[in-house]
């Protein structure tokens, strides 16, 4: 299928291994051949169930895997299970009060590293994981721009692509991290992976770089607030659906979708979730919106009246 993909950083929110190849499989099953994962994901497991799905349709897909932020855990957080009950545990206590245990998988636990060595033996760390001989796209995890400049680290990629043991390589950073500098990212990246989140998103201005291929992520980071708000207001909601030519609190994820759908003909735009339900349903109404005839005017008419709202 078009246009979408999967992405792997929720796999780990199964509680076993066999859940999370099953998300895998929903997804697959319903045409997303495009699946997109990290070392950090899962304190380093997602790749890991990842490669065992692949490795009888490895030719069928392709992956996108990133480096330079790393998991910082022990051994408690190599096992699915215990890594949620930790996650539930200190979720409960947060709950009761103030509490001095730390959260093991939160963002003191992760390793930002991007030095030669450590980008090296994680690409083939990544490769042995994910049980195949290349990789599709590697990502520079959350890197600045300054950081992609690197002579050193520009070199070990260009000698993995020689190699054939990367196919395209780029950077995977938030937009308002790089938009000022992206006119410097080096010619070799051809590679853009940035966030896309309806209605706040703005495109970033690829300032003449040669991008090959774009993906983008955390499509639907603000669904919940904006079917709060269109529940809540009624006058809204009847503007939106009349732009939309659909009811938009019943359907407020194809709202999303379309926005997706027309940012989107460049590249490839990226959900993730561990309900098998959500999968199909996503899916599904992607689907759907590809059928429909909202003109580019209504559509951002009706994403303006909802931002003013937020």
């Amino acid at each position: 299928m078009n246009n979408i993909g999967f992405g792997c950083s929720k796999l780990t929110s199964n509680f076993s291994k066999k859940q999370a190849i099953r998300n895998l499989e929903v997804a697959f099953d319903n045409g997303i051949t495009h699946f997109d994962v990290a070392r950090l994901y899962g304190q380093g497991l997602a790749e890991s169930i990842l490669g065992d799905f692949v490795r009888d349709k490895r030719s069928k897909v392709t992956i996108t895997t990133k480096v330079g932020l790393f998991p910082n855990g022990g051994f408690l957080l190599n096992n699915l299970f215990l890594q949620n009950v930790a996650k539930i545990a200190y979720q409960q206590l947060k709950k009761v009060g103030p509490t001095k245990l730390t959260n093991t998988l939160a963002d003191s636990s992760v390793i930002s590293d991007l030095s030669v060595e450590r980008v090296r033996g994680s690409i083939h760390t990544s490769l042995r994981e994910l049980n195949t001989p290349y990789i599709d796209f590697l990502l520079l995890h959350e890197a600045t721009i300054g950081q992609t400049n690197d002579a050193e680290l520009i070199a070990l990629l260009d000698d993995h692509r020689k190699n054939g043991l990367i196919k395209n390589y780029g950077i995977a950073s938030y937009g308002d991290k790089i938009k000022d500098e992206l006119y410097l990212l080096p010619s070799s990246f051809t590679v853009l992976q940035t966030d896309s989140s309806y209605p706040t998103q703005k495109d970033l201005d690829p300032a003449g770089r040669s991008i090959e291929h774009n993906f983008y992520f955390s499509p639907f980071l603000h669904l919940k607030k904006v079917s709060s708000l269109l529940a809540a207001d009624k006058d809204l909601t009847r503007s939106v659906s009349d732009l939309l030519n659909f009811d938009a609190t019943e359907h407020v994820l194809d709202v999303f979708l379309i926005q997706q759908n027309m940012n989107t003909n460049d590249g490839t735009f990226l959900f993730t979730t561990s309900d098998n339900k959500k999968i199909q349903h996503t899916v599904d109404r992607w689907r759907h919106v590809q059928t429909l005839t909202v003109t580019p005017e209504n559509f951002e008419k009706a994403k303006t009246l909802i931002n003013t709202k937020l």
